[in-house]
């Protein structure tokens, strides 16, 4: 059983991965639709790309939180907050972040994934 600290920093890394996949799948989106750029489609594959890896590293993390004994009942995005539901052996908690906190954490699993390009 991990300590509430522990569950904390599992669910911030997914967390991270999360974001850093839908945004780029937004960016994606954006750079595929955007009229002005000549490479516009090229751009958008590359954001693709990335976001696909960043969603095999999100149900990476996810997985591990599973297998450590960690289930997520809910995630919920209010008010410039997310909002975990989870429990570990039975016992609920809720694990909740302010987004000036969450964005910095997926901006460094961005950086992770260009580095590896």
């Amino acid at each position: 059983m991990f300590t509430k600290s522990e569950v904390n920093e599992q669910l911030l890394e997914w967390l991270a991965w999360r974001l850093t996949m839908k945004s780029l799948r937004q960016d994606a989106g954006v750079m595929e639709t955007a009229s002005h750029l000549k490479l516009g489609i090229g751009y958008g594959l590359v954001l693709r790309q990335l976001s696909e890896t960043a969603a095999a590293r999100e149900k990476a993390a996810f997985t591990a939180m599973q297998t450590s004994g960690i289930t997520v009942l809910g995630v919920k995005e209010d008010r410039g907050e997310t909002f975990v539901w989870w429990k570990q052996k039975g016992r609920p908690d809720m694990y909740r972040i302010a987004d000036q906190l969450l964005q910095p954490a997926a901006q460094m699993k961005l950086g992770e994934l260009i580095e590896r390009l």
